[in-house]
Parts: structure tokens; sequence; C-alpha cells
């Protein structure tokens, strides 16, 4: 969750050198501010949970974020002739790059149809539903966990090349931490997972789950992978924090130096969701969201 602040006791008496408590879980120290006092404006607090469904008239949250700046008609809010949803451009960029590419619009610096939120809990549970009906191979849309370009884990539907000159759809799951790359067909009883619900949650303060179902059928639930929370903490990359969204690319085709890619592959995201479950205050403490409870826990 990157650098986070915190409130803990100091003393400094009379003639002497002040006192800083050590910073440990849940502290006590002198009375402060009664909580939730009104303030100007109308956004959000940080740390709230999400329940956004992108309706006919509304705008792209204002504590949503992106990696570089975001191309202009690369995410549009409930477009005229499609159902309340995120409408995602594809960018010829993937979520990894190339860095060192030669064609500007591969390295990402020319924009990356990506969208997403700050991971303000320790343990939370995102999901969101994602119409998608790819028209070429390699076209693809999904959910990551993301830090940088060199430090993200991916769950994405994709459209590649299968059996007898066809083609089909697969789930596929990437993390930079490893070079496999897992998939896994669709089962042809999701109905060609054109509509398909994409959940991240935390099994533990260590592991990421990645998993998808069909929207209105949760108990075809299928678990594709698991991840290592240090892909995206400060043991491999900043400490600015990681983002849970959503992305859409083409994997490269298209032109050299064009930002986007050849048509057919727009992504339509919907009922965006995120809970926060509990806060990993201290070594065997969890503060859990939504009432006065602090735990203590082994591990």
């Amino acid at each position: 969750m990157g650098r986070e602040s915190v409130l803990f006791p100091v003393t400094w008496k009379q003639s002497q050198w002040p006192i800083a408590s050590q910073v440990r879980g849940e502290m006590n120290g002198w009375s402060l501010p009664r909580d939730n006092q009104p303030l100007p404006g109308t956004d959000r607090f940080a740390g709230d949970d999400d329940v956004i469904d992108f309706e006919t008239g509304s705008s792209i949250p204002q504590h949503f974020l992106y990696w570089r700046f975001p191309t202009k008609g690369a995410f549009q809010v409930a477009p005229k002739g499609y159902p309340s949803a995120l409408r995602v451009r594809p960018s010829r960029a993937n979520l990894s790059g190339p860095i060192n590419s030669t064609d500007k619009a591969l390295t990402g610096k020319l924009g990356i149809s990506f969208i997403g939120r700050k991971q303000s809990h320790t343990f939370f549970f995102y999901s969101v539903d994602l119409l998608f009906n790819p028209h070429n191979s390699d076209q693809e849309a999904g959910v990551t966990v993301f830090l940088t370009q060199s430090n993200y884990v991916s769950l994405g539907l994709v459209k590649v090349p299968g059996n007898k000159n066809g083609y089909e759809l697969r789930l596929r799951t990437m993390s930079t931490s490893s070079t496999s790359i897992r998939t896994r067909l669709v089962p042809q009883t999701w109905n060609r997972a054109q509509n398909l619900r994409l959940e991240i949650s935390t099994l533990n303060d260590t592991h990421y789950v990645f998993s998808a179902h069909p929207k209105d059928c949760a108990e075809d639930r299928m678990v594709l992978g698991y991840a290592d929370t240090r892909v995206v903490s400060g043991d491999s990359g900043p400490f600015t924090g990681a983002l849970v969204g959503v992305y859409a690319t083409c994997n490269g085709a298209g032109k050299h130096d064009h930002v986007f890619c050849p048509p057919g592959g727009d992504a339509f995201f919907s009922r965006w969701r995120y809970t926060g479950i509990g806060q990993k205050i201290d070594f065997s403490q969890i503060e859990y969201s939504g009432a006065d409870d602090t735990r203590t826990t082994e591990h």
C-alpha cells in the first residue's frame, strides 16, 4: 500500500529531549478531535469502498488513477448505444512494454489503457464485470494488481489461435515475478465468456487470489491463480503502493507508433466493486473495516 501516515504519542518535558513512542499496532494517547468532522467538498475519503455502476451521465471517479497520462478517447463512461459501462479502448502497449522498443507506442510512453484505484487495505475483495467480444487474435482485457510496468500480476480474457486453424478464448494469468504464463480454456458452458465477473481478493497478507465466473453464476467460480504480494511491494519495486483495476490491449497489433489497436477489441467494464475487509496494523494485529474490532491473530 505504499508509504502510510500514522499518529503516535510523543512527549517532550521541559528541559529534556522529546521521547517518541515505538509505533506498534493500536496505540493510546491523549484525546484527539472526534472522528468524521464535517468537511467541505463532495469527494470520497481515502479508504472508502467502491460501488460504481458507470451509469449514463456519470463520469470517471476522481480517485481513479492512470499509469502515464491517459490517451484521449481511451476511457468513456456509458457510451451512446451501449449499456451502463466503462468502455476501454485497447492500447497497443500491454501492461509490461517492452520498455526499450523503438516503437514508442509499445513502450507505453504514449499511453496504456489501464485504469485503477489504490489498494487501501491489507485484506480486500475486488470484482468487475467484463463484456468482451474480441475480433482478432491477441486482443485481451482483464484485471490487474499493478505497481509499475515491471511489477504487476494480471488475469485477462484473450483470443488466441486454437485447433484446426480456428481461435479460442482463454483466461490467462501473468506475473512479472515469473516467466511462466498460465492459460485455461474458457468452459463451453460459460457461453463463450462474453460476460464474465473477474475477481481479485486476498487469501492472506502474502498472496492474492485471481478468479472468474459467469456474472450470473457464482457457483461456477474458477480460481485461475495465486500471486505473491511481494511482486507489487517495496520488496521488488518503488514504495508508491499497488493499484487494482482494469486494462485492455491488442498486444502490439497495428501500425508503428500508433497508440490504438485495429478495431474490434473494445472492452466494457461494469459493476465495479471494491470492499475493504481489514488492515494489518502490526505483526499479529488486524483492524477490521466497518467496526471497532481489532483482533490479535497467530501466524
